[in-house]
């Protein structure tokens, strides 16, 4: 899980700010690290909301179970 987050972060947050820090800074380097950081944004934030609720789903699967064997 470190070694991911590191690979997912910290290298692509190196080179975009070594991309940033160029004068002037290539516009197919800006390009390509703005669309990694978008489409990261987008997995994290889809990541995010199918955990909740996927979390959601088990719970509720687990009270229709209850009720269902409590009668």
């Amino acid at each position: 899980m470190m070694f991911s987050s590191g690979v997912a972060f910290l290298y692509p947050g190196y080179a975009s700010y070594k991309t940033l820090s160029q004068k002037p800074a290539s516009e197919e380097d800006l390009e390509r690290w703005l669309m990694y950081w978008s489409v990261l944004g987008c997995i994290v934030g889809v990541e995010y909301v199918a955990e909740w609720l996927i979390s959601w789903l088990v719970f509720s699967m687990a009270v229709v179970f209850c009720v269902n064997h409590l009668k």
